[in-house]
């Protein structure tokens, strides 16, 4: 548990863990001189305006990114480091910037060059340290605690969704015990309101298809009665997660089985398995639907491999989940699509997802 950085209140135990990374931020931000170069105001519009359209995300040219702190300073495969912290000469981005036309970044006929404005911001942004925030912020001034009755109002409609009622703010005005808010709290998540609030929440992150008397292919029906009687039981969200992927149960009365219903009809485990990632892995895997993924490193092989984990048996991959690269030669650009899966063979579920 960290220390309670001087200065700052603590109400509870999360609030060191919220003062530390706040008085991390702002010594961080102390790092940037008074009146030198900001990140977010000076240098990133430059990076998105001459670099980012080569040299982010998952498919960087020449693996080369200049979307984030870290794979800056890692630099490239043939460069070394993009940035070397006070070293504008040593640095890979600026000695590209300046090459000779030959060498220079960007490449003719992929945008203009930096003129000398911007060159003089880099090199002066690298010269200072290149201090380059985690976040972008106006203040860290902290704001006082809510009074009882906006904290009771807010409460009320996070848990259960609606305003409290004449009677609990009575109830919770003449209470004059030090831990009130924690008993509300208490009181609100024992109470089943609480489950028809976050059932409609749930019903949107597995972007089920809310018709209850018809449950067909596209339609789970039932399912949604799982959700709920699951926060009712206050399930662990281990188990509830599990109890999803497995997919076991009746599929027509309210069992999990029931997500496994409301999918595309060509590959219904591939759209289950983008939900899944995107919901708890935090990975959007859609574009991994026809092709591997321009921006980050979802490859359509990690989709199907998870969607035939889900199914439980090998899954082919069907004629719709390409993208013919004739008709984005047709666009006038150049296609960021580099490598396509082949249909030729089965996808079978795989130990790493499995583990």
């Amino acid at each position: 548990m960290p220390d309670l950085p001087p200065e700052f209140p603590m109400h509870n135990t999360i609030d060191r863990f919220l003062a530390a990374r706040i008085a991390g931020i702002a010594e961080d931000r102390s790092a940037t001189p008074a009146d030198g170069v900001d990140y977010y105001r000076d240098v990133q519009p430059i990076l998105e305006a001459k670099c980012y359209s080569c040299h982010q995300g998952g498919s960087a040219k020449g693996k080369l990114g200049l979307d984030t702190l870290a794979a800056a300073l890692k630099g490239g495969k043939s460069d070394g480091p993009a940035i070397v912290p006070g070293k504008p000469a040593e640095s890979a981005l600026f000695i590209r910037a300046t090459a000779d036309p030959d060498e220079i970044m960007p490449p003719e006929g992929k945008g203009e060059p930096l003129n000398r404005a911007e060159l003089a911001t880099l090199e002066r942004w690298i010269a200072e340290g290149a201090h380059w925030p985690d976040l972008r912020f106006s203040t860290l001034k902290m704001t006082p605690l809510a009074d009882d009755l906006t904290f009771l109002r807010r409460v009320t409609l996070d848990t259960v969704g609606l305003v409290p009622s004449e009677k609990e703010i009575r109830d919770f005005s003449a209470d004059n015990s030090p831990d009130r808010r924690a008993k509300m709290i208490d009181r609100l998540l024992a109470d089943p309101r609480w489950a028809d609030r976050w059932m409609g929440y749930w019903q949107d992150v597995l972007a089920e298809n809310p018709n209850l008397l018809n449950p067909t292919l596209n339609n789970t029906g039932p399912f949604r009665w799982w959700i709920y009687e699951s926060l009712l039981d206050d399930k662990p969200m281990d188990l509830f997660v599990t109890e999803l992927i497995r997919m076991e149960g009746s599929r027509l009365f309210g069992g999990p089985a029931g997500f496994g219903m409301a999918s595309q009809n060509d590959v219904p485990m591939a759209q289950k398995a983008m939900i899944v990632s995107s919901a708890f892995l935090g990975v959007e895997m859609k574009c991994a639907r026809c092709h591997d993924s321009p921006a980050n490193l979802t490859k359509q092989q990690d989709l199907f491999e998870l969607a035939a984990m889900m199914g439980r048996k090998p899954i082919k991959l069907p004629e719709t989940s390409s993208v013919p690269l004739d008709r984005i030669h047709q666009s006038g650009r150049e296609p960021l699509i580099k490598s396509r899966s082949s249909r030729a063979a089965p996808w079978s579920p795989s130990g790493r997802w499995a583990r």
